[in-house]
């Protein structure tokens, strides 16, 4: 499998980790069955992230980066203040003359 976001050579990480084991082992199976991210080909049993776009599900590890490469996932959006009144300096908190 390719994965566009991938840094290096050789096997991805899922293929590493699969290599480790028999493939007749409990662990194998297990691993064999955890989600990898499109983009970089990260691959961890918990805490991956699906998409749904049209018909297909896509999983990625959650990274900003991965996200972005998606086509047609939103963009995240830069942290604003929850009010507009929010200090920004010592001098906004000192009361005028």
């Amino acid at each position: 499998m390719s994965f566009p976001l991938r840094e290096g050579d050789g096997p991805c990480s899922k293929c590493l980790k699969l290599a480790a084991h028999p493939r007749d082992s409990p662990d194998y199976g297990d691993i064999a069955t955890w989600d990898q991210c499109v983009m970089c080909g990260i691959t961890r049993r918990n805490n991956m992230h699906p998409t749904v776009q049209g018909d297909s599900r896509i999983i990625t590890c959650g990274s900003n980066l991965c996200k972005a490469a998606i086509p047609g996932t939103p963009q995240p959006q830069p942290s604003r203040p929850a009010t507009h009144n929010v200090p920004r300096t010592v001098t906004d908190l000192t009361p005028g003359d």
